[in-house]
């Protein structure tokens, strides 16, 4: 008899049948054109089949009972040992599997018709036996440890702890795997929400959500190819290998379409923000351009304005803010991926067509000193298109005001030296070998050492320090700071320690 025929004669699904074929408790014949033909013989095993599944006998105990591994009242007593404990939902299975044990029914003996009609009977006045319907929903979780246990294959290592020596895997495994990839998508959307223009919102969570929609969708395939291989037999291999590639390939692609539109890499939909800044004030803001910083085009060692010099005027700190922060949105986003050197910058613009001339890094210093701040980076340059254009790194591109370059241009006329920069040549012209300087380790005065600066040649290693202060102490005077920094570029500075008794030194006030 055809699948269609057995399954109003027994009142299942095919699925049931499909799941008991697979876990081999029935065998049925193929006829010529691929159709499973069931024999009155299958119909009466599968009836002996349906009873003990229905007094809650698990699939591996029928099987032993079938091949005659195990005898039906020793599974029967165990399954009442089970039943026992639901005794309160269940009690008509209890009943019934005591009444087939008490009568030493084996399974050559036992009555398919018969006891098919008592449980149906039973159920009509409200009793309850077990659901054979989660023999279809065993499928998805042999899915899940059969896809996640192949993959024991490209991590060894861990087989002695998460697998079994089985080819459908472990479901210690899935678990793992499903955990550590959803804390994956959790992080990778966090992290790429750490820039300074994103707004608040629960990334974690996001993150977490997103990817387990993929999950469910990957299951959802996953689902779809099996009941293809099961519907196809004779392609079962080519339809299982192409189809989980395929179902693979389009999640990884999911998966990746996620993490770069987090990234701000690939973005759906047109940018109509504003520029933002990591901190809400700013101490200091530092302009540097392309052709001020050593690369392989020009022949710069260091640039004095970008190492030495910074604007902290309140005043240009504010006009430089207000301009950056009324810059439009040109709709488009950032063409660069990260806050990347001037030399790097410069060379990916001409990668993709662009070359913008001599252009401008921003880097708007805010927060306390004590956690060292942070910068937020722009990029000031010439578009053909689109003319001044203020580019945020992983986030917009927008269109630069006048106000804003003149700023940006005029940048020389508002800096100052590094009040860092003065103390180190203070340390070099005025430092006593004898004197030592505060320290809050000796606040009481008792120590033993003190430390003097050496400077040595850069090419010869020759301690030059006294022929350095006697050369440059008129320029110090001076305070021309532009000399003394080109002349410390040819030397290297380190520290001296000797001992000394306390009374040999004073403390510099």
């Amino acid at each position: 008899m055809r699948t269609k025929e057995l399954e109003e004669q027994l009142g299942i699904t095919k699925e049931n049948l499909r799941y008991y074929e697979k876990e081999g408790l029935i065998t049925p014949e193929r006829s010529d054109n691929g159709y499973r033909d069931y024999s009155e013989e299958d119909a009466e095993r599968l009836k002996k089949i349906l009873v003990m599944r229905r007094l809650g006998i698990t699939i591996a105990e029928i099987r032993d009972v079938l091949e005659e591994k195990r005898t039906l009242q020793a599974v029967l007593f165990e399954t009442m040992d089970r039943l026992d404990q639901e005794i309160s939902s269940i009690q008509e299975a209890r009943v019934l599997c005591a009444k087939l044990a008490e009568e030493d029914v084996t399974i050559k003996e036992l009555d398919g018709d018969l006891y098919l009609k008592e449980i149906e009977e039973e159920q009509a006045k409200g009793g309850r036996f077990a659901d054979i319907t989660k023999d279809v929903i065993a499928n998805s979780k042999e899915l899940i440890t059969e896809s996640f246990g192949h993959l024991q294959f490209f991590f060894p290592v861990f087989k002695p702890l998460l697998w079994k020596r089985k080819r459908k895997g472990s479901g210690v495994l899935a678990a793992v795997m499903v955990v550590l990839f959803l804390l994956g998508g959790g992080n990778a959307c966090a992290r790429a929400s750490m820039r300074n223009n994103m707004p608040d919102r629960p990334y974690f969570l996001i993150g977490v959500l997103t990817f387990a929609l993929i999950f469910v969708f990957w299951l959802f395939l996953r689902n779809i190819i099996w009941y293809l291989t099961k519907k196809y037999p004779r392609h079962e291999r080519v339809i299982a290998v192409c189809g989980s590639i395929l179902c693979a390939l389009l999640c990884l692609g999911l998966d990746a379409a996620a993490v770069f539109h987090w990234s701000h890499i690939l973005m759906f939909a047109k940018n109509t923000g504003t520029p933002v800044f990591r901190d809400e004030t700013a101490e200091f803001i530092q302009i540097n351009r392309d052709d001020e910083i050593p690369n392989p085009d020009n022949d710069f060692t260091m640039s004095h304005q970008s190492r030495n010099y910074y604007a902290c005027d309140p005043a240009y700190i504010k006009a430089v803010t207000d301009a950056i922060a009324s810059c439009r949105s040109s709709g488009r986003w950032s063409v660069t991926a990260s806050d990347l050197t001037l030399y790097q910058t410069n060379q990916l613009l001409k990668k993709i067509g662009k070359d913008p001339g001599h252009f401008w890094q921003i880097l708007w210093y805010g927060g306390d000193k004590e956690d060292n701040g942070r910068y937020t980076f722009f990029y000031l340059y010439q578009d053909e298109q689109m003319g001044w254009v203020l580019d945020e790194p992983q986030y917009g591109l927008y269109h630069a005001g006048d106000d804003l370059v003149y700023l940006v241009q005029h940048y020389q006329e508002y800096i100052e030296i590094q009040p860092g920069i003065i103390d180190s040549f203070r340390m070099i012209f005025e430092y006593d070998p004898k004197r030592i300087w505060p320290n809050e380790t000796y606040k009481d005065g008792r120590f033993d050492t003190y430390r003097y600066l050496i400077l040595k040649d850069r090419t010869t290693g020759e301690d030059v320090t006294q022929k350095f202060i006697d050369t440059y102490m008129p320029a110090y005077k001076a305070q021309d700071w532009e000399t003394l920094i080109e002349a410390r570029e040819g030397v290297q500075e380190s520290w001296h320690e000797e001992y000394a008794h306390p009374e040999d030194a004073h403390f510099e006030k």
